[in-house]
């Protein structure tokens, strides 16, 4: 006599329930599992989970076709037979959706389906025959899930080497472009000096001269960059390490900075302590980072004002810098990649991308870290933190 189906469920439990330390086994993935058969959907349930897989359960390919459209699964088990979409249309309709990322797909069914092998082409990795035994398609999953792993981190390293591409092109052009202008206004100096277009007066002479010099000087200034990249990129950049007042270092950048800020008609209020503060560190490369963060601040802010700060914390186990201005801002999209090599983000102006990465190396360098936090149109916060030397001289 046939068993009821609750009594079929209620044997099947007391032999697959859980215990306590099955359900503190770690997840191993998401598994999307459709087949119309209560009994054997419970089964098959209880054994996933036992084995440390969390499983969601359908009852028709209709439904499972709607939890792959809303759900990310990293393993599909499809009963191959079902009355309303079967696993073979399920499968087929899943491969010919390009949105979807690889996802294996299991097909269960009887081992005398007729033309299985040629069945299988609509899409299926792998396919289990019934009865099915747990440690033969407990081994085809871990299997598949290898194969799934193999494939999202070549696709991930692939969009990353495509991403790294876009962005090193952009930063070619970019490069060309910047050194292109200053070579070329050069040259015009030059032969207009060369035909005596200047006349032969010293201020004429003067005026050349320093407009040849501030080209040469950007010229400078951006190969020191690219130079100072690659080697803290290869781990060979010296660093000479001495004992330095930051609040003083800072002081002397914002007073070099102060008479662009006035000419764009801004303020830089600078709140720092009295006292000074002392850190170990590189003092031309601390410089270079927080030229870099004034000289930004006043770039992408029209109005308003910049402060700045440096503290030490409340600890007195580090100092704190802080930059904050009322520009345009940075859209939230681009703070994750914000310091990426070659990023420059939503704005468009001139420039490498370069000085952020730069600075973030520099900081780190010195083990410490900078952050930013902004919003569009509401300015950006930049927070730099380095270990403080409270040591007596």
């Amino acid at each position: 006599m046939k068993q009821p189906r609750h009594t079929v469920k209620a044997s099947l439990q007391t032999h697959l329930s859980p215990s306590k330390s099955v359900q503190s086994i770690p997840n191993l993935g998401q598994i999307l599992l459709a087949d119309d058969s209560p009994d054997s959907r419970f089964l098959l349930e209880m054994m996933l989970t036992k084995a440390g897989y969390r499983v969601t359960c359908t009852s028709s390919g209709l439904e499972a076709l709607a939890q792959i459209e809303k759900n990310c699964f990293d393993l599909v088990l499809l009963e191959a037979i079902m009355p309303d979409l079967d696993g073979y249309e399920v499968t087929a309709q899943v491969r010919q959706n390009q949105k979807l990322s690889f996802m294996p797909i299991v097909l269960m069914t009887d081992c005398d389906t007729p033309n299985l092998v040629y069945r299988l082409d609509c899409g299926a990795d792998d396919f289990i025959c019934k009865p099915i035994k747990q440690k033969y398609l407990l081994a085809k999953i871990r299997a598949l899930l290898r194969l799934k792993s193999a494939i999202d981190e070549r696709d991930r390293t692939i969009a990353n080497t495509h991403q790294i591409a876009l962005q090193r092109e952009d930063f070619v052009r970019q490069l060309t472009h910047d050194l292109h202008n200053p070579l070329l206004a050069a040259h015009e100096v030059l032969n207009c000096l060369a035909k005596g277009n200047y006349g032969r007066s010293l201020d004429d002479f003067e005026s050349v001269i320093s407009r040849l010099i501030r080209n040469n000087q950007n010229l400078l200034d951006l190969v020191n960059t690219l130079l100072a990249v690659y080697e803290y990129e290869a781990g060979k950049k010296p660093l000479s390490f001495l004992r330095l007042d930051l609040a003083q270092l800072i002081a002397e950048v914002i007073e070099e900075f102060n008479p662009l800020a006035v000419a764009k008609g801004l303020t830089i209020d600078s709140q720092q302590h009295l006292m000074p503060v002392w850190v170990m560190g590189d003092r031309l490369e601390l410089r270079r980072v927080f030229v870099n963060l004034i000289s930004n601040a006043i770039k992408f802010t029209d109005s308003g004002s910049i402060c700045v700060s440096c503290r030490l914390s409340d600890s007195s186990q580090f100092v704190e810098v802080l930059v904050q201005d009322t520009g345009i801002g940075i859209d939230p999209e681009y703070l994750s990649d914000l310091f990426q090599p070659f990023h420059r983000g939503n704005h468009n102006c001139l420039g490498t991308g370069l000085g952020l990465y730069l600075s973030k190396q520099i900081v780190e360098a010195h083990q410490g870290s900078i952050e930013v936090t902004s919003e569009l149109d509401k300015g950006c916060f930049i927070k730099v933190v380095l270990p403080s030397d409270v040591s007596s001289h």
